[in-house]
């Protein structure tokens, strides 16, 4: 009985061992799966929130655009201001040629632009001053008349000395072309403004003070006028 019963024994102990190693491998596997394996760890560069990625480029166009409109602005006020100016020279020479043409006829070449000048500056009609200049001297700054009248408007040295003294020139030159149409041109305003018309005017650049009452009836001034060629321009555009 005792020879039986041990290899009994020996195979129950056999079984649980193996029972128990078979247990313990299928709860370490299981175990083992049970642990997810670690995810790679990559370096992530620190970013703005999203909204502020959005606000930031808006803010950024914005500034881009209001810079191109300030630049268009810019642009644009110095083309008109190009513009308005190009008119102003192309309207200021039109004016220029179309009163060169009025005296053409009457000033020689040399004379023409000067006399355009002190014309505009004296506001005077420049195709007046032309007439007298014809009628007076023709021109010839060197012309000397009977009452030593002098140069291309004829005046007189005691009318010279007290348009100088008016003008506060201490020395002048009455051969000098240039001297000589300002003094005139200057003379003939001052007689319009005294005595109301370029009639009477005329008439007293010619004869004196007492004869400008002929006006049109002196017959120097009938000599300009048809030199002229018509009605004065009373307010020349210059």
């Amino acid at each position: 009985m005792r020879k039986t019963r041990r290899p009994r024994r020996d195979l129950v102990a056999l079984l649980a061992f193996l029972v128990l190693f078979s247990w313990h491998g299928f709860f370490g596997r299981l175990e083992a799966a049970a642990v997810p394996e670690p995810l790679p760890v990559y370096a992530v560069e620190p970013q703005l929130p999203e909204q502020e990625l959005l606000v930031a480029n808006r803010r950024q166009i914005a500034v881009a655009r209001a810079q191109q409109a300030a630049a268009w602005t810019a642009s644009a006020a110095v083309h008109d201001l190009a513009g308005e100016q190009l008119q102003q020279v192309r309207r200021s020479e039109a004016l220029r040629r179309h009163q060169l043409d009025r005296i053409a006829d009457l000033v020689p070449p040399e004379f023409q632009q000067m006399v355009l000048d002190l014309s505009a500056e004296h506001g005077v009609d420049p195709r007046l001053v032309a007439a007298v200049g014809a009628v007076e001297s023709r021109w010839n700054p060197n012309t000397v008349g009977s009452h030593n009248d002098t140069g291309l408007m004829q005046i007189l040295p005691s009318t010279a000395a007290w348009i100088a003294g008016r003008l506060g020139w201490s020395e002048y030159d009455l051969f000098d072309p240039w001297t000589n149409l300002t003094m005139g041109i200057w003379y003939l305003k001052v007689l319009h403004r005294e005595y109301g018309s370029w009639e009477k005017a005329l008439a007293a650049y010619n004869g004196g003070p007492r004869h400008a009452h002929l006006g049109a009836a002196h017959p120097y001034v009938g000599r300009v006028m048809r030199v002229y060629g018509g009605p004065v321009v009373q307010d020349p555009i210059l």
